[in-house]
């Protein structure tokens, strides 16, 4: 792909090479996806701001200290 450009002349040259970007399912999980990662990166921002460890936020959510981590690490399956 080349650099430089209109954005939108770039969207157009990487739709036509991946034509599935274009996909409503496609783009919703790649939303999908990139919330998670920013939840994770939120929550794990957080805790350690406040001096509790992956243990502690896991004992007051009632999950397991696993999960937190994984939410921290944008495991989409994890947040259900």
């Amino acid at each position: 792909m080349r650099t430089g450009g209109r954005l939108q002349d770039i969207k157009a040259e990487a739709h036509s090479r991946q034509p599935e970007l274009a996909d409503p399912e496609h783009q919703a999980q790649a939303r999908a996806e990139r919330d998670a990662y920013a939840a994770g990166h939120h929550l794990k921002k957080l805790h350690k701001a406040v001096g509790k460890t992956q243990a502690e936020v896991a004992q007051i959510h009632r999950v397991s200290q696993s999960r937190v981590s994984q939410i921290e690490n944008g495991d989409i399956k994890a947040m259900d």
